[in-house]
């Protein structure tokens, strides 16, 4: 899961950076120039009767005595009006420098590096975010050959297993070996190891693998001729354990290939081994949930 849980921070900061990057720009450039220069043109011999057509009519000021506000018969310079109303100046002065086409845009005064730095934070946040979908890619890629692996090592030691029992149970069978057996069996054994090592909390590749060597042993040459007139039982016994064993290795191999759809069962922790007695539905946990 670590593997997931670093795919996941990656795309999130990406996402933050790139979501932030504006702010953090606009923050870092931001001087107050371009609002002193706008302050300034509204302020100017040149544009305060403009000025105060525009307030008239947003209603902003109240009334006018020739370049001045008038307040009441108190008439106010523009820039005392604009000490003690600060917020009606700037709506005035904005809705004022929008009315007038072919004003000059106002600069901020970037400095050099700020453009470079937004470039900068654009280029990190791009290459997080594009690490972070990679990385994701890699590990569902990886997922999905690792369940994968597990499905064709516990499908190609049932059928050897089944293989076997049928060897046993046929009159002319002979004595089969019970080397095949072993080698899928071992087989089966590194797969759940190597979940096991990158699940360490999960609780079902532990069972699973006490399962296999301890009720799917199959039982050797000796152990099948001491059973007599009960080996057609004891074949059918093994068969339900096969089935019951391959049915959770297939939750298993879901819960390996889709670790962040599912959620832990505590079930799996307190019901013990299905294979010695339990039912099979208390065994096998339902799809979307984990083997742990």
């Amino acid at each position: 899961m670590r593997r997931w849980r670093g795919v996941a921070l990656s795309l999130i900061i990406g996402i933050l950076l790139i979501m932030g990057a504006p702010a953090v720009y606009q923050a870092l450039t931001d001087d107050g120039s371009e609002g002193d220069a706008l302050r300034a043109l509204c302020l100017s011999p040149t544009w305060r009767g403009r000025f105060t057509e525009v307030g008239l009519t947003l209603g902003t000021i109240p009334a006018v005595k020739g370049t001045d506000v008038d307040l009441g018969g108190k008439p106010l310079t523009l820039e005392k009006w604009r000490e003690h109303h600060e917020a009606a100046f700037e709506r005035t002065c904005k809705a004022m420098r929008a009315t007038v086409p072919g004003l000059p845009a106002l600069s901020g005064g970037d400095s050099g590096w700020a453009p470079a730095l937004q470039t900068l934070l654009g280029a990190l946040a791009g290459g997080l975010a594009t690490l972070g979908v990679t990385a994701w890619q890699s590990a569902r890629s990886q997922a999905a050959t690792q369940a994968e692996s597990l499905r064709q090592a516990a499908r190609e030691f049932r059928q050897e297993a089944e293989r076997y029992l049928e060897q046993w149970e046929d009159p002319d069978g002979g004595r089969p070996s019970h080397h095949p057996v072993l080698i899928r069996r071992m087989d089966l054994s590194s797969r759940l190891l190597q979940i096991q090592r990158l699940h360490p909390r999960w609780k079902s590749p532990e069972r699973l693998l006490r399962t296999l060597g301890e009720e799917l042993s199959m039982g050797d040459q000796s152990w099948w001729l001491s059973l007599g007139k009960n080996l057609g039982d004891e074949a059918g016994k093994l068969r339900a354990k096969l089935k019951r064993f391959d049915e959770e290795v297939g939750v298993l191999s879901e819960s390996v290939q889709h670790p962040l759809w599912t959620r832990r069962d505590k079930r799996d922790v307190e019901q013990g081994d299905p294979l010695k007695g339990a039912p099979a539905t208390a065994a096998v946990t339902a799809p979307g949930e984990p083997p742990e």
